[in-house]
């Protein structure tokens, strides 16, 4: 199964380590270690960084979303359960 992330991000719900809440958190980039700075897809994506509401890591890649984290957890629930 697939979740998407916004804009034109598709990724496979199985790769997902954990989807972040950086809405009120101006400085997230500042604070994410080194290592996921720089397997960020897009560090300069066309949304301003005011905009991402969420980052998705996975086992490959850091992906900023500008939905919400508590949407993109029930849109993977809710896919993962159709799976089930």
């Amino acid at each position: 199964m697939f979740l998407h992330l916004g804009g034109e991000t598709v990724i496979r719900i199985r790769d997902i380590v954990v989807i972040l809440n950086v809405e009120k958190n101006r400085l997230w980039y500042r604070s994410l270690p080194e290592e996921y700075q720089a397997k960020m897809v897009n560090p300069h994506p066309p949304l301003a960084r005011e905009e991402i509401k969420s980052l998705v890591i996975t086992t490959q890649a850091v992906y900023p979303s500008p939905i919400s984290s508590g949407t993109l957890k029930k849109r993977a629930e809710l896919l993962s359960r159709r799976r089930g």
